[in-house]
């Protein structure tokens, strides 16, 4: 197994993914699932063990950005996660809620104004911002939500149904080619 690129997803469903993606191309780097405080202490174990690039996406990417001394590469949200996203949540209700990282929210609106769907967005980076904002979905009278781990881990707490916002695998194909480039 090559250790010079690590991976650090943050959801189950990210997870799946990068994995699927991986067999499928016959890559070996090393999958960990994790967030914040734990990627960073998998990142520095594995950086003193010859790792050279961390993939992960949004605001695990930015903060592991902040913590390590190793380029980190994101996993672009794309339109594309945002419309899959969409669709299954639609499943549930249209009174949708995306709630995450500046990333994943510039992505659904650019979505929002493609697709005329109506969309509640809301930006969160932290713990407490995730719950305020969660919270305001839920006075907005959202009934599902789209977002990455913090949204996941709280949304049950709000009685939301979370719908992961997948990563689409040409975006995970560019953060390995940008990863193997830098």
């Amino acid at each position: 197994m090559n250790n010079d690129v690590i991976v650090i997803t943050t959801t189950r469903g990210q997870t799946e993914g990068v994995k699927k993606f991986f067999i499928d191309k016959k890559i070996d780097f090393p999958i960990y699932a994790q967030t914040r405080h734990d990627a960073v202490l998998v990142a520095q174990t594995e950086i003193a063990n010859g790792a050279k690039v961390i993939i992960s996406r949004g605001t695990t990417a930015s903060y592991l950005r902040e913590h390590v001394s190793v380029p980190v590469v994101d996993i672009r949200h794309s339109v594309v996660d945002i419309f899959l996203a969409v669709e299954k949540a639609k499943k549930i209700s249209n009174k949708i809620a995306v709630i995450g990282g500046e990333r994943l929210c510039k992505t659904a609106e650019v979505f929002l104004k493609i697709s005329g769907f109506n969309l509640l967005i809301r930006h969160a980076e932290t713990l407490n911002e995730f719950e305020r904002e969660l919270d305001y979905a839920v006075k907005n009278g959202s009934e599902a939500v789209i977002g990455g781990f913090q949204v996941e881990r709280l949304a049950a707490k709000y009685k939301l149904k979370y719908i992961t916002s997948p990563a689409d695998s040409a975006a995970i194909h560019e953060a390995i080619q940008e990863a193997l480039h830098d």
